[in-house]
């Protein structure tokens, strides 16, 4: 009986070093940034979240904002990237949506980041294709390039 308390004292009161070692792969879940060209078509504003992290592979998600002012008064990209690489240079693959008024645009994206290991910069530059569909036959594809600077925190 001794050693089953003696256990479950020591099983309690130790802290999970897994855990702390998978807080400590990246202090920063949150990232802001203007990127250039990219789903926002000339220029977004961006927000994006990790929620997803591991050694290798991390999940984000990303929402932005952007205006053309009387073409289009709000330009809306959202998107789900999947970051692949470990402490500072990823290879980023992702897919979302751009919406504009009533319309919308399938964004691709095939890219590399870098991230400061201890400073909160993020450097993003990426393939970033949009899709639309013109008909049910028709599928409009424009080449499209962007790139990001900004902070994380």
């Amino acid at each position: 009986m001794r050693f089953l308390i003696i256990l479950l004292f020591l099983t309690l009161s130790n802290p999970g070093h897994s855990q702390n070692a998978q807080v400590g792969i990246d202090k920063y879940k949150n990232a802001f940034y203007f990127e250039a060209g990219g789903n926002g078509f000339i220029y977004s504003l961006n927000y994006e979240r990790r929620f997803y992290v591991r050694e290798k592979l991390t999940f984000t998600g990303r929402v932005g904002a952007a205006t053309l002012l009387r073409e289009f008064p709000y330009i809306l990209p959202v998107e789900l990237n999947y970051l692949i690489g470990k402490k500072t240079n990823y290879f980023e693959v992702g897919f979302g949506r751009t919406f504009l008024q009533e319309e919308g645009y399938n964004v691709l994206r095939l890219g590399y980041r870098h991230e400061n290991e201890n400073k909160n910069r993020v450097f993003r530059a990426a393939f970033t294709p949009l899709l639309g569909v013109i008909s049910d036959d028709i599928i409009s594809s424009y080449p499209w390039l962007g790139i990001s600077y900004g902070i994380r925190f």
